[in-house]
């Protein structure tokens, strides 16, 4: 029987979850209310068969995404002494991921790091793969950018990043992969010798790293893919194949993640989709907008939907050792 320390910390977990829970649906709504009336739906033939067509032909990738994003960051967290079933790990991803629609970044790492440790697993070692792998996938943004621009889709050509610029990037990705096992264990002890905490002795394998910027990378492609298959709901006023819509979908969730101070990169993201979609002539900006606030809506709903379900599970609790 649970001692009513334990009982009560439970509790307090637990409404905490659901008020991070109420302010990201609130910041959502409110987002989401915003995009909606920016768009002028009578300038364009669409209707919602098309839209729902689009929606039902993109969920597969994202849920996919979703799951190997998952299974990554479980895969890490591993290699970091730690160890979840997969519907734990995604019951973690999906309601810390709900910090992600709160300004700053520290709310969905520390729900995080309280999750885990509800599950049995060190917090430490929960944020401290979550860092790994976010640090690996920003990494692995750059390098399908940097695919992307070999490819002839260069969204980034505005800013003066050519096929040199392509190269350097290449070079700077390897060199960073190659020297994550070293400078990863170095950063987390400097981190708690800063914090007056014992030296964690972080071991970061090469494999792990390779998991993690294979995961990442494949994660950014289907995203892209997902977005490919949403644009479809505007038929052909929208002439993006999939590498462009690719290295769209990802420069724009890059320059949106950078963005700390915005909720889940909020109007950074379409504002970025809305200049790389009209520069590179894949959609007029009307059309531009109107993906941009699809994306949006249709992103918004398949994660905070599966973060919210999850808040209304009771996991098992760890068990105690006397």
């Amino acid at each position: 029987m649970a001692e009513p320390s334990t009982r009560a910390s439970r509790g307090w977990l637990f409404a905490l979850q659901l008020a991070i829970g109420a302010v990201a649906l609130w910041f959502a709504g409110a987002r989401l209310a915003a995009d909606w009336g920016n768009v002028n739906w009578s300038r364009l033939d669409v209707t919602g068969g098309a839209v729902a067509r689009a929606c039902a032909w993109s969920a597969p990738a994202v849920l996919v995404a979703f799951a190997v994003l998952i299974e990554t960051w479980r895969r890490v967290l591993t290699a970091w002494g730690g160890a979840l079933a997969p519907i734990e790990a995604a019951h973690i991803w999906f309601v810390s991921n709900l910090g992600r629609w709160i300004p700053g970044k520290v709310w969905q790492v520390g729900a995080m790091a309280a999750l885990a440790e509800r599950a049995g697993v060190s917090g430490v070692a929960a944020t401290g793969a979550s860092i790994v792998v976010n640090l690996v996938n920003l990494v692995a943004g750059g390098a399908v950018l940097v695919a992307a621009a070999l490819g002839g889709i260069d969204v980034l050509g505005a800013s003066g990043v050519g096929m040199r610029g392509a190269w350097i990037g290449a070079v700077v990705i390897a060199a960073a992969l190659g020297a994550s096992p070293l400078v990863i264990p170095r950063a987390a002890s400097l981190a708690a010798r800063l914090l007056g905490r014992p030296d964690p002795a972080v071991r970061v394998p090469g494999i792990s790293i390779a998991m993690a910027f294979a995961g990442c990378t494949a994660g950014w492609v289907l995203y892209g893919l997902g977005f490919w298959a949403l644009s479809g709901a505007l038929g052909s006023a929208v002439t993006m194949g999939p590498l462009a819509a690719i290295a769209v979908y990802t420069a724009s969730y890059l320059f949106g993640y950078l963005m700390l101070f915005a909720p889940g990169g909020l109007v950074f993201r379409e504002a970025m989709l809305v200049t790389t979609m009209t520069q590179l002539h894949l959609a007029g900006a009307t059309e531009a907008l109107v993906i941009a606030a699809l994306s949006r809506l249709w992103i918004t709903v398949i994660e905070v939907v599966p973060g919210l379900l999850f808040l209304f599970r009771r996991p098992p609790a760890a068990p105690t050792t006397r």
